[in-house]
Formats: structure tokens, C-alpha cells, sequence
């Protein structure tokens, strides 16, 4: 497209761009075109938009989270089924987590939204680790006076599970989106 103007190269520039300052990804906060010597110094300062990220990725991978911590109060006999869940909640992740990676910018440092998806996949592979630990050690047996250590360890992995990774989820996810917040503002 070919322009007759007689102006200078920043008026012609604000005559092209009238776009909209709301785009699919990013929202233009502000832009200014400058003539330097030898050439034109555009600067145009973007905001990414948060909503298709939180729809995308930091709801489903959170619901993702709170299904596979919820397969650690499944009665012990559905065994295979719990660990079957964590295997397929680990391998969802990584999924999701290769689908985000090639989208994005790639960038030498570790993004927030890679320390998001990282945190998923340990996840998974911590539940499945306390419900293999947990399955194959003995549970304590009423009637026993003294109970073996196995079992003793068995009861604190119990809990571990039950009452401290939730709280260690909960705890990232707050922190998480006060410090993406904080950042993102």
C-alpha cells in the first residue's frame, strides 16, 4: 500500500495505525513514534491479557491438581485405580505443559507460567509416590501392642497425605496468583 502525504514520517504513521487497542493476546497501553537521526524510533508498550491463560491453562491445570490429590482418600482396595488417575493426571500435564511452551515467547529464563506447570507435574508424581508407599507398607492391626516401625511410617505418610500436601497446594496456588498479581499490575 503506497501513501501520498507531504507530512512527516510520525504523522503519516498516526494516519495508518487507528487499530484497536485491545488485540487478541495484548492490549496496547501506549505507543509513540519519534524521528531520530537515520530513521524513525517507534516504542509501543503491551500488556498481555490474563483471560486466555486463566482459562486455558490455570483453571484446568489446577482442577487437574485438586483430582489427583483427591485420589489419596480412595479406600486402599481402588489401588489401581488411583494410581492409574495419577499416571494420566501426570501425563495430561505434561501435555498441556508442551502445548503452552511452543506457544509462547521462548526465553532463557523460566517464565512464571513454566513454574505453574512444573509445580503440576511434580505434583502427580508425589500423590503416585505416597500411593505406592502407602499400599505397600503395613497398616497398624488392633490388638498389637507394640506396632511395627513400617507401620508407624506407614501412618505418618497417611497423614502427610492427607492434611500437609494440601496445605502445601493451597499454599503455592495463593502464593502463586498474589505474586502473578503483584507482577501482572
Amino acid at each position: 500500500m503506497y501513501v501520498l502525504y507531504s507530512g512527516t514520517k510520525v504523522e503519516l504513521f498516526q494516519l495508518i495505525y487507528s487499530g484497536p487497542l485491545q488485540l487478541m493476546q495484548y492490549n496496547v497501553i501506549r505507543w509513540s513514534m519519534k524521528e531520530v537521526e537515520g530513521g524513525i524510533k517507534i516504542e509501543c508498550l503491551l500488556k498481555r491479557r490474563i483471560h486466555h491463560h486463566l482459562f486455558t491453562t490455570f483453571i484446568p491445570t489446577f482442577c487437574l491438581m485438586v483430582m489427583c490429590q483427591s485420589t489419596l482418600y480412595f479406600r486402599a482396595e481402588h489401588f489401581k485405580t488411583t494410581a492409574g488417575v495419577t499416571v494420566t493426571t501426570m501425563l495430561v500435564m505434561y501435555t498441556l505443559y508442551q502445548a503452552v511452551s511452543n506457544r509462547l515467547v521462548p526465553t532463557a529464563y523460566i517464565k512464571m507460567i513454566d513454574v505453574w506447570l512444573i509445580f503440576g507435574l511434580i505434583l502427580p508424581f508425589c500423590v503416585f509416590f505416597l500411593l505406592v508407599t502407602i499400599d505397600h507398607l503395613p497398616s497398624i492391626r488392633e490388638g498389637e501392642s507394640t506396632p511395627p516401625t513400617l507401620a508407624l511410617v506407614r501412618e505418618i505418610l497417611v497423614k502427610v497425605a492427607h492434611y500437609i500436601l494440601p496445605i502445601v497446594i493451597i499454599i503455592f496456588a495463593t502464593s502463586y496468583t498474589i505474586t502473578a498479581v503483584v507482577i501482572y499490575n
